[in-house]
Formats: structure tokens, C-alpha cells, sequence
């Protein structure tokens, strides 16, 4: 993540995240992911879900100051942001989401695939268009 700020009468803090590098073309160097087959994923899951159930992974901006414009989607009283708030008990109520959880897989991409599922309550933005945040 890249973050930039910039001083003056109306400072500005920006976010940007550069996309995943994708593996070049016939590239045979990688390990493959040890991953459980799908059956053990769902019990695994089964036993975790209740305790992740009032958990959930938050990255606030709070500025010192009040924000006078913002690109982000969420904002919370006068000088914070949301960029991503992800109830992991909703997650698990999705099928997919859960899924994307319990897969056991290291996947570098597992924010932007639980983006992508638009589950109500989860919050993330797409810090690749990038973010920024004016202040005074």
C-alpha cells in the first residue's frame, strides 16, 4: 500500500494498493497450494464459525482535523473513513464467503474475491482507483 500526504490549508492523505502481480506465461516455478478437500474445509468451518462470529477485521482513517471532500464510500462523523470493515460473521453466512475463508489456501487475492461478492454489511474499497482523503 502506497500512502501519500500532502500539506497545506487543506491537507490531503491518498491510498493506493498496486495490483497483484500476475505469474508470467508458462511460468513453472510456483508450489502449488496445499489446499483441504472441500468436506474438511465445511467441518473446519462448522467449528470456527461461532467464534468468529463478533469478530471483524477494520482499517479506519481518522484525520485530525475535519474532512471537507473524501472518495470514500463510507465516512463516520466529521474526520473519519472507512476503508475496509469486514463483519467475518456475515462473511461466513455467504456461501462463497465462507468458502473463500475455510479454503485453507493462501490466496493474495482473498480481499478483492470477498469485494466481489457485494455482501451487505462488508465494507472495502478499492484502493487499486485509489483513495484520498481532504482535511482541514
Amino acid at each position: 500500500m502506497t500512502i501519500e500526504f500532502r500539506k497545506g490549508p487543506t491537507a490531503a492523505v491518498s491510498f493506493r494498493v498496486e495490483p497483484p502481480a500476475k505469474p508470467a506465461e508458462g511460468a513453472t516455478n510456483a508450489v502449488p497450494a496445499q489446499v483441504p478437500d472441500e468436506q474438511e474445509s465445511a467441518a473446519a468451518m462448522a467449528m470456527m464459525a461461532p467464534m468468529l462470529q463478533g469478530m471483524r477485521v477494520s482499517f479506519l482513517v481518522e484525520v485530525d482535523g475535519k474532512i471537507v471532500r473524501t472518495s470514500a464510500q463510507v465516512r463516520e462523523g466529521d474526520n473519519r473513513v472507512v476503508l475496509m470493515d469486514m463483519p467475518l460473521g456475515k462473511v461466513l453466512a455467504h456461501a462463497e464467503g465462507s468458502k473463500l475463508i475455510g479454503g485453507g489456501a493462501q490466496d493474495p487475492e482473498i480481499i478483492q474475491k470477498i469485494q466481489a461478492l457485494k455482501i451487505e454489511g462488508v465494507v472495502i474499497e478499492d484502493l487499486e482507483k485509489g483513495l484520498t482523503v481532504e482535511f482541514e
